[in-house]
């Protein structure tokens, strides 16, 4: 009796955690839907993180017009849920809004191609793909072994191969997604203005002026104090951390 006591006890504090995180949840969701967004960013900080979680403070932050915090949350939603269109749509809105109008250096079709090919779906979703097709991939393989000569026995080897290939790409896109998350180069600026210069010092020469929301990238982290970024326009400088948020 007291072992059975002791393993209720055991479950009912294992539990308790994800009964308390669901619960605040739901009040983060009530609290957006009553428009109290500053209570509702509050409550969704204390969850698990999620691209639903980030995207729902990013449209807390729009809603309180504080851009470069929307962007950002956008922007983790979307580094999670690459593929999803509700995201893209409230990041690209966003970003209308921001100061800085820069225009993308132009990029090989290829890079382009395989950019949006690898963001269709999560780094989950091509983990599952993988999975699937490597394992039905390997079937249409047996089935061409154990098959008569025919039409099904040709087919179930092409179905295979077909499948196979599918799990390789699929491994490709997990990995780079992955890598991606680990790697985090991706940065927005936070605050109001930020003076880009051409070396990390107060008295290096300023090259030019970013504004809140604008995206960067991170190219050297090294020095205290400082980053050099890259704008999408191919422009590079130094600019002080505290500018800057990384994604």
């Amino acid at each position: 009796m007291k072992q059975i006591s002791f393993l209720l006890i055991v479950a009912f504090l294992a539990f308790q955690p994800t009964s308390l995180k669901a619960d605040i949840r739901s009040d983060a969701d009530s609290a957006y839907a009553r428009e109290q967004y500053t209570e509702a960013i509050k409550l969704y900080e204390q969850v698990p993180v999620s691209a639903a979680v980030y995207y729902n403070i990013g449209n807390c932050h729009y809603r309180l017009n504080n851009l470069a915090q929307a962007i950002l949350f956008y922007e983790r939603a979307h580094l999670l849920s690459p593929g999803n269109e509700d995201i893209r749509f409230n990041l690209s809105m966003a970003r209308g809004k921001t100061v800085d109008k820069l225009v993308p250096r132009h990029e090989f079709f290829f890079v382009g191609w395989y950019r949006s090919l690898c963001n269709i779906m999560s780094v989950d979703a091509w983990a599952y793909l993988a999975i699937a097709s490597l394992i039905l991939g390997l079937v249409g393989l047996l089935l061409y072994v154990f098959l008569p000569l025919g039409i099904l026995r040709t087919l179930s080897m092409a179905i295979g191969i077909i499948l196979l290939l599918v799990c390789a790409f699929s491994n490709l896109f997990a990995f780079s997604q992955r890598y991606a998350l680990e790697h985090r180069t991706g940065a927005i600026i936070m605050t109001n203005s930020g003076s880009v210069k051409s070396t990390p010092s107060d008295t290096g020469k300023d090259l030019f002026i970013l504004h809140e929301g604008t995206r960067v990238e991170i190219t050297d982290d090294t020095l205290q104090g400082w980053f050099e970024v890259e704008l999408s326009d191919g422009k590079k400088g130094w600019i002080e951390r505290k500018h800057v948020e990384v994604i």
